[in-house]
């Protein structure tokens, strides 16, 4: 409340300012939507000099900033500090005058309500503000200030301090449903069912949620969602007593405070009563079956006993037949005071081997025992029993009776229809076919109506040369059908044979299969043998005969080419022997023969020279022999040899029994070889022309040097007669330590080489290159002599080439080293020596200079030049002369001590001069002699 001292104006103002604006309470919801800056408004009030009044600042949100240094309109309200406990608003004193607030808050987060306004005056910057008292009456009002500092709770005076804060709890709720419908049915019963829920509060990621079950507890944590699913056996839910879930989760805080909650979920059970069938899943064909069980549970598993009488229907299904196989019971009853009851199935023995048939049993209605609902247990209706058939006892093994269940087969000898029975043989001559049947019989008599396949051999007598597809073609299938003839067509072969036999039974190691729809209870396989005769003809008719002759083939001797073949040289040509019968070539003939190769002279072919035939001139029928074409390097014309039998050779078959008839055909193979193309030259068809000669050569000697002729082998090639290869010659200055073209050795440019062939044969020519004697010390100069452009007059050769180092045949570079003053040249003699020579004045006059040159010259006497980097240097003397001489110092000045160089230069240098300087004395010696030397 105001200060009861408060002047009246001030006073009039405020009224004024409260009937303009509504109260805090009439505020309402605009005060939650605004914004509260805390701010303690001090006032001293001489009734209460220390009692502080405190007020909160109050701001519209269109306004948003309280700024004190920015001119604008500023609403303002009283507000009650929210000093209480529970957090309830309290008015604690009447507001300072609007006109002398300060307003210094600048929190945006404060909530307001608009009781009234002001304008807000731009200020200085901030200072401390003045603290102000209330003024006493008939005093100018007090100066109010409002400051912004760190928010405190606000308390009155007369009020303890607040209680702290309480500690926070978590919660859990259980999800409303454990099942869809939150009943638990059979199904359900038997698998695992999620229960699950959410926790919140201070509940957290990774505490633990613990459920109770039949007295049972499970567990699970806490997800990043704060949910939780933790299974539980359905069983354990059936078996609660109560049908609750309890829940419970703990967490702990920072401060290690732990807390929990609990929650508790409700569920239903049905109460269905369920009929299951069981029984035994195989019975002995011909015996009854262990007891089937109809059966009366709850949902737990558990026996229910039936009130009043349950009837249970049943179907029957499967790959047995009711009435054949077994007899069914449709109908049965659980009495009343029982849970379950039983019953038995006969089956029935039959012939038909039908192992493994099915009974399947199934519930298909239920009725009856007073409960409240019953119904068929869908997992558990259904029952499969298998029949094995061919139980131990099932077929006599008594010889004195008669065992009509089981059907023997056997291979029999009959006509092309197989009506007729032969017997157990029968026989042929080449050309022929005989025919058999696998019969069925029951105790010795041919049965009709037996079906299905079973495997049959054939096996040949060996002891009389019976070689199978040779002599006899069987079926493309070792699988027949019973009761249906087979044949064996006897070949008309060319073979010289005896009586051949071979034998046809069953295959007892095959499998017997009926194709009807019942198989018999015991089939046994009799392995009894049928022996079919084979034999020749009484003449050989030209099937009989085999012709023998060369063909052309290919490498394997499967495709024959005919009468001609061809090749490039270098590739191979094939041959074989084939056998023909009626112009057909026939497989199988064996043995061996000779062949004939013959060279066509006339068109230059030589044997071996051209190709290369098989090491033995005997080779074997129908195998491939080979003519190997050589790849030579000569140029030749087409050329031609012909492959045939020898008909002087003899004929051998290697095989046990020879043929009825053999001719050897002479017919002939042409074979043609042809050079490659001469784009398609290769290294064998080349002649190589090469260089060798002298490394070393003494200065003044002749180096010698070999042009040779070799093959791709490296083999020296031979010119005769009428053939020839020219190279040209060329020389060059060597790659290093240079000799001088023309100074050093003679030259080779203009020059040509020929080899020229002879009636024995010339593989190579030589020439010289002559090096020339110089004076100058340059020992290991080198020069290279080459050569190019190989020409044959005759075109010997398919390809002429030079050789060089990447073909591996040679070079046609020799690089050839001078060696100074070694061997012949090792003492130097006039031709390898300089000489320095003096020339001079002859007369001087005296008191002038006399001038001398030093030279330097070869043994002609002609001048030897000294280039760059060269110098050569005399030493000076002078003397009296020999007559009228001179005194050296008095007539002319001394050289003994001085020395002269000549110096070379780029264009040459070859002398140099110095002077001798005479001494004009008072003397009358005219005629005094001065020698200089050096």
């Amino acid at each position: 409340m105001a200060d009861a001292n408060t002047d009246s104006g001030q006073q009039s103002q405020d009224a004024q300012h409260l009937d303009e604006q509504t109260s805090l309470q009439q505020a309402g919801p605009d005060v939650a939507q605004s914004h509260i800056a805390d701010a303690t408004v001090n006032t001293t009030n001489p009734a209460a000099p220390d009692t502080p009044s405190v007020y909160q600042e109050i701001r519209d949100p269109s306004n948003n900033q309280a700024d004190s240094n920015a001119r604008g309109t500023e609403s303002l309200l009283d507000v009650a500090a929210l000093a209480s406990d529970d957090g309830a608003p309290r008015a604690i004193d009447a507001p300072p005058s609007i006109g002398t607030s300060q307003v210094q808050s600048t929190d945006s987060n404060a909530i307001f309500a608009v009781l009234g306004s002001r304008t807000i005056e731009p200020q200085a910057a901030a200072t401390e503000p003045a603290a102000t008292t209330q003024a006493a009456p008939g005093q100018a009002a007090p100066e109010t200030t409002i400051s912004d500092t760190t928010p405190a709770p606000i308390v009155s005076p007369d009020e303890a301090p607040p209680d702290p804060p309480e500690d926070s709890v978590p919660t859990i709720t259980l999800d409303e449903n454990i099942t869809p419908n939150d009943v638990i049915n059979a199904a359900e019963a038997a698998t695992n069912i999620a229960i699950t829920g959410i926790v919140g509060g201070d509940a957290k990621l990774g505490d633990t949620v613990t459920l109770t079950v039949n007295g049972k507890t499970f567990t699970g944590t806490v997800d990043a969602d704060l949910k939780f699913s933790i299974n539980v056996p359905g069983s354990d839910l059936v078996a609660d007593s109560d049908k609750t879930i309890n829940a419970s989760v703990t967490t702990t805080d920072a401060a290690g405070n732990s807390a929990s909650a609990s929650d508790t979920e409700t569920y239903s059970v049905n109460d269905q009563v369920m009929v299951s069938l069981s029984g035994p899943s195989n019975v002995n064909e011909g015996a009854t079956t262990t007891e089937y069980t109809v059966s009366l549970k709850d949902v737990a598993g558990d026996a229910v006993i039936a009130e009043t009488d349950v009837t249970v229907t049943l179907t029957y299904a499967g790959t047995a037949t009711d009435g054949t196989d077994y007899t069914k019971q449709v109908t049965v009853k659980v009495s009343a005071g029982s849970s379950s009851n039983t019953f038995t199935l006969a089956t029935t023995d039959d012939v038909y081997a039908d192992n493994g048939e099915t009974i399947i049993a199934t519930i298909s209605n239920v009725s009856g025992g007073g409960f409240e609902s019953i119904a068929i247990d869908t997992a558990n209706d259904e029952v499969i029993t298998t029949i094995a058939d061919e139980t131990a006892n099932d077929i006599t093994t008594d010889p004195d009776k008669l065992d009509n269940d089981t059907v023997t087969l056997k291979v029999v000898a009959c006509d092309s229809t197989g009506s007729t029975i032969l017997g157990d043989t029968n026989s042929g001559t080449e050309g022929e076919t005989l025919y058999y049947k696998v019969a069925a019989f029951v105790n010795g008599t041919e049965v009709s109506g037996v079906t299905g396949t079973v495997g049959v051999l054939f096996t040949d007598a060996l002891t009389n040369g019976t070689s199978g597809a040779s002599d006899y073609t069987k079926p493309a299938s070792a699988t027949v059908t019973v009761g249906q003839a087979f044949s064996a067509a006897l070949v008309d072969d060319y073979f010289k044979e005896s009586t051949e036999t071979f034998t046809v039974q069953l295959d007892t190691g095959s499998t017997y299969s009926n194709d009807s729809l019942y198989e018999y209870e015991k089939v046994t396989l009799d392995a009894s043998v049928v022996t079919s005769t084979v034999t020749d003809e009484s003449v050989a008719g030209p099937e009989d005969t085999v012709t023998l002759k060369v063909v052309a083939c290919d490498s394997t001797g499967s495709t024959i080419l005919g009468d001609t073949n061809s090749g490039t040289e270098g590739e191979t040509l094939y041959y074989k022997v084939a056998a023909f019968v009626n112009g057909t070539e026939v497989s199988g003939v064996t043995g061996t023969v000779g062949v004939l190769f013959t060279d066509a002279l006339t068109n230059g072919t030589s044997g071996a020279s051209d190709y290369t035939k098989p090491a033995s001139a005997t080779v074997t029928v129908g195998q491939a022999f080979s003519a190997a074409l050589v790849d030579d390097y000569f140029k030749e014309s087409t050329e031609t040899f012909t492959v045939q039998l020898d008909t002087g050779s003899t004929y051998s078959n290697d095989s046990l029994y020879e043929y009825e008839k053999v001719t050897l055909d002479a017919s002939v193979v042409t074979s043609t070889v042809t050079d490659e193309l001469l784009a398609n030259t290769t290294a064998a068809d080349t002649v190589y022309v090469k260089l060798t000669g002298a490394a070393l050569v003494v200065e003044g000697e002749s180096a010698t040097y070999t042009v040779t002729l070799v093959d791709a082998a490296g083999a020296e090639v031979k010119l005769y007669a009428g053939q020839s290869v020219t190279v040209s010659l060329n020389t060059a200055d060597g790659t290093s330590t240079t000799a001088a073209e023309g100074i050093d050795y003679t030259s080779k440019d203009t020059g040509t080489l020929t080899i020229t062939g002879s009636a024995l044969g010339v593989s190579s020519n030589t020439f010289t290159v002559v090096t020339i004697d110089d004076y100058y010390k340059d020992n290991g100069e080198k020069y290279q002599v080459s050569i190019s452009n190989p020409t044959s007059s005759t075109s010997t050769f398919e390809a002429l080439a030079l050789a060089d180092a990447d073909n591996g045949k040679g070079v046609v570079t020799v690089e050839t080293t001078i060696n100074d003053q070694t061997g012949s040249d090792q003492t130097a003699g006039i031709a390898d020596t300089v000489y320095v020579k003096l020339t001079g004045a002859a007369l001087v006059v005296e008191g002038e200079s006399a001038t001398y040159t030093v030279t330097l010259v070869d043994a002609a006497g002609a001048e030897v030049k000294l280039y760059a980097g060269q110098s050569v240097t005399v030493s000076l003397n002078t003397a009296d002369g020999t007559s009228t001489t001179a005194a050296e110092g008095i007539d002319y000045t001394s050289k003994d001590t001085g020395t002269l160089t000549i110096t070379g230069s780029a264009l040459g240098v070859s002398s140099n001069t110095f002077t001798v300087v005479t001494i004009d004395d008072y003397y009358k010696d005219n005629g005094r002699k001065i020698p200089s030397q050096y």
